[in-house]
């Protein structure tokens, strides 16, 4: 007994489960079961054999005895009473033979997936074919029923592949479509040319094989193919050369199905034509082509039904409704035949599934966590239903913002917001995201609220929080009114509780000793940040260079670490015209330069993202398009994105607009060129190119070392780039920054005349550590209560910096060359210096420490007055050990 099993798992069981998975869970079949290797491919094909025949031999059957029914003389029958049996059952049976071969052939040679569409399919046309002839009557009646199920068995195989993840499936369908119709315009012309020609050749030249009616087939299929392949050949290179967008979905997606159909209809019009070449008349030609083309029609329609995955659909939806029918009666179970529906097992459902928004608003009434794991496997896995949980999403939030009865509570809110708002998670409708975003935003403000020490911050926070409920218009935020009325009741007792929060904070006197601390270290400045101050002269330079009539000029901004650079670029927005779009890129980012694709799919995301909040509608250029382009080479990936690009700058010259595309931390490109993450010259060509012949787009760069630190060659990459320095601050702006960082704070009467001048003094006027003692400062004031620092707080202030931002200074020192640091230390022991004293304290020539120290003054780490040389920031010297 148990050979016999093993023999039934061999080849029964698991081929059958293959065939299963295939359909419904390719991405599991591609995953597990498609072997890599050809011997491993043929011996699946081996196993898979006999399941092709069982399950498609019996639909041969049926089909037939349906044609007979209908259409007695469509096959060619002498003696209908005795022949019937042998040629109903063994016709078909050898027909459905050379179909199984035919689909292990290539399913060795190009994939499992394709041996199994093409062995169902080709044992049905096969098989329903067998036995007639184009000469006669009710021959394309046949035609279009094998081809009926071959366009079925395609289509859902095409749909369950490569374009199941497409957000642009529309477009992928009517590539298809259009594929299939010229292929066959194409195909059964030249592939009955073909057949017509073979069977000719087959009468004249092997007479005893062409007497064999499957022998003329064949002998006329196979220059229907070669025929038809090279036209098919010859199309695709007009198109690719006609077409200015390559690797357009539409264009690709038409040059693959239609190879194919173009193929497999000259194919089918060969071997038809070949069997029939030597009584056909001229004058009939044409009329086989033209009785052709309906069976095409019929293929090219069930092919976008099986496309849209129609056929399976009853079954996929039976398996869901059921599931939702099953857990009404018992709701405790309802994630268990939630598991059990279609939803975990059928991997590419594109039409709604009964029951499933029940079913999980059911669930949600059991474990909400559960739930909301379920719809993130949606939401991720199948994206097709998206639109379904977004329901079931809102139910969930709703319910949790409407048992919020204090400000805690309403804090807590929070996490459960930030899951939902982000587009990439797909929670919720893009309509809801304005309201949700206002209601995250008044979470976080009470959040602030109950975490501040200071009362004046928490006023701010209840105040800011009220503005943010203010600005959610509830009557109007969904579509069903019941929604609505809940969130205006939320909006309401929200306000009730900020309100009641301010009420409380009034019957408190004033915090005594407490100041509020408005300086920031350690992180760049966000848009908009009143402690953003100075940098008027770099601004006038942006603007300058990027308003020139003749050639507006790229920039290359380059400065310390620290020094503003990230936070100039967060602030372009408020600080160029309108005419400008910033978009800001950090190279940081680890997975921006993993590969050619990904670095052009931020790009054109963050491009996309920028004019679509302007209002201006362009297409989105889909990552699975550029991975696309990608495998066949890197600069198949630039090419789709210039073709993309041309649309974009179209929009923009009609609105007189451009794009202002910063990449900062721009030294990680030699990283990523140097790990092989993507081709770096052919990155800077494309850099080179855009600088040259984009009039609409202007890049920015932002790092610490210039071009040609980074790499000699490379400033031959980055014509027409001036490079601006942000340096730092001047004395002016740094007492700005100290005194009157925010309206109304009162840094003079803090820190006093003295205390603002030896601040200035320390920190060199760099933004960071000025801020950072600020920042010392008041947090030391605030420990102990007081209200106004004195020189000695400064002091301690500056030993608290040096301990805190060590890492910092660590940094400076580490960049830093062996000759830079003895000029350093040689500056650090002299105090002030000219060259020759610093040359003979550091034993290097005088034209060796010139340029030390000149690398030194571009790095704002020395200066220079009246011939003598110090170090600029007498903190970093303190730090300095020689």
């Amino acid at each position: 007994m148990l050979w016999i099993k093993r023999t039934w798992k061999l080849l029964f069981s698991e081929p059958l489960a293959w065939v299963r998975y295939c359909f419904f869970q390719p991405e599991r079949f591609n995953e597990e079961l498609e072997p890599t290797s050809m011997p491993r491919r043929f011996l699946h094909m081996c196993r898979l054999a006999i399941i092709i025949f069982v399950l498609s031999y019996p639909v041969t059957l049926l089909v037939r005895a349906l044609l007979i029914f209908t259409l007695p003389t469509v096959y060619s029958l002498q003696e209908p009473a005795t022949a019937l049996p042998f040629f109903f059952v063994f016709d078909p049976m050898w027909a459905a033979g050379l179909g199984i071969l035919v689909g292990m052939l290539v399913g060795t040679m190009f994939g499992v997936r394709s041996g199994i569409a093409l062995g169902l399919g080709g044992v049905i046309w096969a098989g329903t074919i067998v036995g007639t002839s184009i000469t006669n009557t009710g021959y394309v009646v046949v035609l279009s029923a094998s081809l009926f199920f071959d366009g079925l068995i395609f289509g859902v195989t095409l749909g369950s592949s490569k374009d199941s993840r497409l957000s642009s499936r529309g477009r992928a369908a009517t590539g298809h479509l259009l594929g299939i119709l010229f292929a066959y315009v194409l195909g059964i012309p030249v592939g009955a040319l073909g057949g017509y020609g073979g069977g000719i050749w087959a009468h004249e030249y092997v007479h005893p094989l062409w007497s064999i009616p499957v022998a003329r087939s064949i002998l006329g299929g196979l220059p229907g193919v070669l025929l038809a392949g090279l036209v098919a050949l010859l199309a695709i290179g007009i198109v690719r050369g006609t077409v200015s967008s390559r690797y357009d979905i539409i264009v690709e997606r038409a040059i693959s199905t239609g190879t194919a159909f173009c193929i497999g209809a000259g194919a089918i019009a060969g071997s038809a034509l070949g069997t029939v070449a030597v009584i056909t008349q001229a004058t009939d030609f044409t009329s086989y082509i033209r009785a052709s083309l309906p069976a095409a029609l019929v293929a090219a329609a069930c092919f976008m039904l099986g496309y849209f995955r129609i056929p399976l659909y009853p079954i996929s939806g039976f398996s869901t409704y059921r599931a939702y029918r099953a857990s009404r009666q018992q709701p405790t179970r309802v994630f268990e035949y939630l598991h059990q529906s279609a939803l975990y097992w059928d991997e590419r459902v594109y039409s709604h599934l009964p029951g499933l928004t029940p079913m999980l608003l059911l669930a949600t009434t059991q474990d909400v966590t559960r739930t909301l794991q379920e719809i993130k496997f949606i939401v991720t896995e199948r994206p097709s239903q998206r639109t379904q949980v977004y329901i079931v999403t809102l139910e969930i939030v709703l319910s949790e913002l409407e048992g919020c009865e204090s400000l805690k509570q309403v804090s807590r809110t929070t996490r459960r917001l930030g899951e939902i708002l982000p587009h990439e998670a797909g929670l919720i409708d893009q309509r809801w995201v304005p309201p949700f975003t206002k209601l995250y935003e008044a979470s976080r403000e009470a959040g602030r609220y109950n975490t501040s020490p200071g009362r004046q911050t928490q006023r701010d926070a209840l105040n800011d929080m009220i503005d943010k409920l203010r600005q959610i218009y509830p009557r109007i935020a969904f579509d069903d009114a019941n929604m609505n009325k809940r969130l205006q009741e939320i909006v309401k007792k929200w306000t009730q509780l900020a309100q009641q929060g301010l009420d409380k904070l009034g019957q408190f006197p004033e915090e005594a000793g407490y100041i509020e601390n408005p300086y920031i270290c350690g992180s760049a400045l966000k848009p908009n940040n009143r402690l953003f101050v100075g940098r008027r002269t770099l601004v006038q330079q942006l603007e300058q260079a990027l308003n020139r009539e003749n050639q507006r000029l790229h920039i290359f901004l380059t400065g310390e670490r620290r020094m503003g650079k990230t936070s100039t670029l967060n602030h372009l927005s408020s600080l160029l015209s309108t005419r400008y779009l910033p978009i800001i890129l950090d190279l940081q980012s680890p997975d921006i330069l993993s590969s050619t694709a990904a670095f052009l799919s931020k790009v054109a995301n963050a491009i996309y993202t920028t004019m679509d909040a302007r209002g201006a509608r362009i297409r989105r250029l889909e990552h699975a398009l550029l991975q696309e382009a990608g495998r066949e080479n890197e600069a198949s990936c630039y090419h789709l994105f210039n073709e993309w690009l041309k649309d974009v700058e179209t929009l923009l010259e009609r609105s007189d607009q451009t794009l202002l595309i910063a990449f900062d931390e721009f030294e990680k490109l030699e990283m990523a060129g140097r790990e092989h993450y993507l081709s770096l010259a052919l990155l800077l060509n494309w850099i080179r190119s855009i600088i040259q012949n984009h009039s609409r787009m202007t890049l920015l760069f932002s790092g610490v070392r210039t071009l040609a630190d980074v790499n000699p060659d490379w400033p031959g990459y980055f014509v027409n780039v001036k490079t601006l320095k942000v340096t730092l601050l001047t004395p002016d702006d740094a007492r700005t920054l100290i005194t009157q960082p925010l309206p109304g704070f009162r840094g003079e009467d803090i820190f006093g005349e003295e205390g603002v001048d030896e601040i200035i003094r320390v920190s060199g006027c760099h933004p960071f550590l000025v801020q950072a003692i600020c920042d010392e400062l008041i947090e030391t004031l605030n420990v102990e209560r007081r209200k106004r620092a004195y020189h000695e707080d400064v002091v301690t202030a500056v030993e608290n910096v040096l301990q805190s931002w060590s890492a910092y200074f660590q940094d400076l020192w580490v960049r830093t060359s062996a000759p830079q640091q003895a000029c350093l230390k040689a500056l650090k022991c002299l105090g002030r210096a000219t060259i020759s004293q610093i040359a003979q304290q550091c034993a290097l020539d005088e034209q060796r420490v010139q340029q030390t120290l000149q690398e030194l003054q571009w790095r704002d780490l020395v200066l220079v007055e009246n011939d003598c040389y110090r170090i600029a920031i007498p903190v970093f010297a303190s730090w300095l050990h020689v």
